[in-house]
C-alpha cells in the first residue's frame, strides 16, 4: 500500500515538473517593446502633485482619493485627528479628473 502511495505521488510530480531549458512563447505582448519612448517608468501626474501636496502638508495615512466628479484628491489625516482633503492639479494648476 505504502509504495502504491509513493509510485502515485512520484507520477504526479513528475508530471508536474517543468523542464528548466524549455523554451516557452507567451505572444507578441511578452516581448520587449521595439521603440521605448524613455516614459515607460515616468510616475503618473496623479503621483506627481501627490508626492508635492504630501512634501507640503505631512499628513498621516495619506493617499490618492476621487471625488465626485471624478476628479484626484490628496485625502490624509492633519495633525488634529480631522481627514482634510486637497485637490490634486497637474503642472498647468489645473484639476486632474477621469476623462469622460
Amino acid at each position: 500500500m505504502n509504495k502504491t502511495v509513493l509510485i502515485i505521488v512520484a507520477i504526479a510530480l513528475s508530471a508536474c515538473a517543468q523542464k528548466q531549458g524549455e523554451i516557452r512563447s507567451y505572444g507578441n505582448d511578452m516581448l520587449p517593446a521595439a521603440q521605448s519612448y524613455g516614459n515607460d517608468a515616468l510616475p503618473s501626474a496623479e503621483v506627481t502633485a501627490f508626492q508635492k501636496v504630501d512634501a507640503r502638508l505631512k499628513y498621516g495615512n495619506a493617499r490618492i482619493e476621487h471625488d465626485a466628479n471624478g476628479c484626484a484628491v490628496y485625502q490624509g489625516t492633519a495633525s488634529d485627528g480631522k481627514v482634510r482633503h486637497e485637490p490634486l492639479r497637474d503642472v498647468s494648476n489645473r484639476a486632474i479628473c477621469v476623462r469622460r
